[in-house]
């Protein structure tokens, strides 16, 4: 029936002002009746949760196995290309520094001792092995170490080779002379300069691919757009320094195509700056072979598919420990109450087993550990609840299309790539 509050407010009619009117208890207590609405609800939810999300997982574990079985590649190989990958796009960008050409030169000197060093060991091994006085068994130990230490000298010459022939000096005295040198000191400088606005460009290339994929959806496109504003202006320098009289001015940066990435791009050309050993020999597995570049992103998955599957487990194992222990409670509470609580506690045990029937429709299939302690409800109670529940008369909380399963993959999809732009 309408109500009225000093004659001229009407509850029934103008319901926004409800909120005006009403005190603070009543404002409580609408929030917590919908707190408890949506705790009750995502509760006899969980179980149809907890299956879609097997489902999806076992969906997903099934697709990247035959992925991994078909890319032609060991677990063992797609892991230590892994490593390297992470080793090659983790390692810190150098920087530059004032005394960069004396540490390449200083870094050639120490090359040289240990070459030495390694030269004299050989000899030393060799004569132990003429030598008639040695016992046979350790002419055998001392030839094994005599083929390392052989390969390591290999490997020493072929890196000494490659440094001198980066700094362009082959004598002693040359490079002695190099120690000092400002052009050399230039060079690497320059070569770390070169290195770090490469990788610039990556990182920004990415960034940019990151918030475009994980914001399409998300943000609107103002929202797009002050966020890209903001990025560009974390990544501009804060000083720019002004160029010396009569310098040559550097080709002009087309803004529009920087970060398309283009292979004939300038920036990437080999000017014969370099200073890394690494760059001379055939590129990675992981970059080479779209093969392993697959079978990388499957074995991932696949461990996080396994990760995941185990969590599940856990869950499932909670429900059945935390509804064994609702229900040995209540019971324990039932033998030793009053009538008045009593009451209250079989409605409490009701919905126990409404919810029990509605959970063991959804966990059908679902894995579980073989020592969990029994739900606790008897064959009785069970049959009294499901007939309630297929008759109708209890209250069906959930329905079996409440879930989309293309929406939660696609979900969980975009849950990954914004944890990755982050």
């Amino acid at each position: 029936m309408p109500s009225a509050i000093n004659g001229h407010v009407r509850l029934s009619t103008i319901p926004e002002t409800y909120g005006q009117v009403a005190g603070y208890y009543v404002w409580m207590y609408n929030l917590d009746s919908q707190l408890n609405f949506a705790n009750d609800d995502s509760l006899y939810k969980l179980g149809l949760w907890l299956c879609c999300k097997v489902l999806t997982c076992e969906a997903k574990r099934t697709k990247v196995l035959q992925i991994l079985a078909t890319c032609g590649f060991s677990e063992e190989v797609l892991y230590a290309e892994w490593q390297a990958q992470l080793e090659a796009q983790t390692k810190p960008v150098p920087r530059q520094q004032k005394n960069k050409g004396k540490a390449a030169v200083e870094e050639i000197l120490c090359l040289w001792k240990s070459w030495d060093t390694l030269c004299e060991k050989v000899g030393y091994l060799r004569e132990l092995i003429i030598d008639t006085s040695t016992l046979t068994w350790d002419v055998a130990t001392y030839e094994l170490e005599l083929l390392s230490a052989k390969d390591s000298l290999m490997k020493l010459e072929g890196r000494v080779a490659k440094k001198e022939k980066a700094l362009g000096a082959l004598s002693d005295q040359a490079i002695c002379h190099l120690l000092n040198s400002t052009y050399l000191n230039k060079r690497m400088n320059a070569l770390a300069l070169l290195m770090h606005i490469q990788e610039c460009l990556h990182s920004q290339k990415f960034e940019l691919d990151c918030l475009e994929q994980s914001y399409r959806k998300q943000r609107s496109e103002q929202q797009i757009n002050e966020h890209t504003q903001d990025s560009v202006k974390r990544c501009k320098p804060g000083i720019a320094a002004l160029a010396p009289h009569n310098a040559i001015p550097p080709k002009l940066i087309e803004m529009d195509h920087l970060f398309s990435l283009d292979m004939d791009n300038n920036i990437w050309l080999d000017i014969r700056l370099g200073y890394d050993e690494d760059k001379d020999g055939p590129p990675p597995l992981w970059l080479l072979s779209d093969g392993v570049h697959c079978g990388i992103h499957a074995l991932l998955d696949r461990d996080q598919c396994n990760k995941e599957w185990r969590q599940l487990v856990v869950e499932r194992n909670a429900m059945q420990q935390w509804f064994s222990e609702e229900w040995k409670v209540v019971h324990m509470v039932l033998d030793t109450s009053s009538r008045d609580i009593c009451y209250h506690l079989n409605i409490l045990k009701d919905q126990l087993l409404r919810l029990y029937v509605v959970w063991e429709r959804a966990i059908v299939g679902v894995p579980s550990e073989v020592d969990l302690p029994a739900w606790g409800p008897s064959q009785e109670d069970i049959q009294h609840a499901r007939g309630d529940y297929f008759l109708g008369t209890g209250v069906d909380l959930v329905e079996e299309d409440m879930f989309d399963m293309e929406f939660e993959v696609e979900a969980d999809e975009l849950l990954i790539e914004h944890l990755d732009s982050l």
